[in-house]
């Protein structure tokens, strides 16, 4: 199965080159196809074409269409980490900015840029589907992410900028838990677009954390 987002050092031999280079097109292509036609109309004979590569070749590397989407969202979700970490680094200095800003790279998710039939397989997926690397891998990104809000909490705590008594790691699990239902409401339909859905959770989180702050 391709690695390719997680690959450190660039490929060196000419079949390595060329299966990286066919990896990326077919990630493309993937994501192109999953824009414009949603997952359900994904299908990999078309993955294949648009990405000018034979349909064996697509099994061959990724097995499934669920694995490769998988594959395709352990990706951005890695992306998404790399940013956030930057951000709990070096955040803003008001608060609730701050955590808003922390918040920010998931709503640039290039999968949830895609239809809304994609977000909703992805979260039935992670949650529900059967277990398998992947799945793992991806929870425990989402795991990780809870922790560095937990990291950016403490920090402001730590500046008496939010309440001592306040338990960081669970006011964490709660901003994690609510951005986690504004995806599902997404996800079904029930906010429109992903602009409306960060423009909700921006504001929920000026509540919560106002009430937290000292």
């Amino acid at each position: 199965m391709s690695n390719i987002h997680r690959d450190k050092e660039a490929p060196t031999s000419l079949r390595e080159r060329n299966k990286a280079k066919k990896c990326l097109a077919i990630f493309n292509a993937t994501r192109e196809l999953l824009i414009s036609e949603g997952y359900d109309k994904t299908t990999m004979d078309a993955i294949a074409v648009r990405a000018e590569v034979g349909v064996a070749t697509v099994y061959k590397y990724f097995g499934t269409k669920d694995g490769l989407v998988m594959e395709l969202a352990s990706g951005d979700i890695e992306e998404m980490l790399a940013q956030v970490d930057k951000i709990v680094a070096d955040p803003p200095e008001d608060l609730v900015d701050a955590v808003i800003a922390a918040l920010s790279p998931p709503f640039n998710l290039k999968m949830a840029r895609s239809d809304s039939s994609v977000v909703r397989y992805l979260m039935d997926e992670m949650w529900h589907g059967q277990e398998g690397d992947r799945r793992k891998k991806t929870r425990l990104a989402l795991a990780e992410f809870e922790t560095k809000i937990e990291t950016l909490l403490v920090r402001f705590q730590l500046q008496g900028l939010l309440q001592k008594s306040l338990d960081a790691k669970t006011a964490a699990r709660i901003i994690y838990t609510m951005l986690d239902y504004n995806y599902i409401c997404f996800a079904r339909g029930e906010i429109v677009t992903v602009e409306a859905m960060e423009e909700l959770t921006s504001k929920q989180v000026r509540v919560l954390v106002d009430g937290w702050s000292t």
